[in-house]
């Protein structure tokens, strides 16, 4: 199974949120890959091209490949996801961060009504829901939001 096809999956849930808008003439959108999580121009720039708030970026994933003890041979794809919004005025942080906290909620729900056969069409993938997460920011001094760590569990074979 390619990344790719699991960091498609993750943009479709981002443009199928209501409040993650999305315009796909757009290429500024509010969805973005971060190649090196650990290169902070590459998260300034993201920040800078989003078009609209609250964005999702999504880490390239590390994982772990186990044969389990058996016939059964699995690699655990590992994903963090971030949602990010702006911060308006005075507005408080807990409120920016409460938003975020909840659109990331609505996503790892719906990738739990999806698990097995919807993320990846004819292909298996569990999707894992034991998701921690944990406030960010300030990023760039005004966005705050949420990162949720997920797994997807796909079997392979020899």
């Amino acid at each position: 199974m390619e990344v790719t096809e699991i960091i498609d999956y993750l943009e479709r849930k981002a443009q199928e949120h209501p409040l993650i808008l999305h315009n796909p003439e757009d290429k500024r959108g509010s969805f973005y890959v971060l190649d090196d999580p650990y290169d902070l121009d590459e998260f300034d720039q993201a920040l800078r091209n989003f078009a609209k708030f609250p964005a999702m970026l999504v880490d390239e994933p590390d994982g772990e490949l186990s044969g389990n003890d058996s016939a059964n041979n699995t690699d655990t794809m590992n994903f963090t996801i971030m949602i990010v919004d702006e911060r308006n005025g005075r507005e408080r942080v807990r409120d920016v961060r409460n938003r975020c906290r909840q659109i990331g909620l609505d996503i790892v729900t719906t990738i739990r009504k999806n698990r097995m056969t919807g993320i990846v069409p004819g292909k298996i993938v569990h999707y894992r829901l034991e998701v921690n997460y944990s406030p960010i920011g300030p990023l760039n001094v005004k966005y705050y939001g949420y990162q949720f760590q997920i797994s997807f569990v796909i079997p392979f074979t020899f």
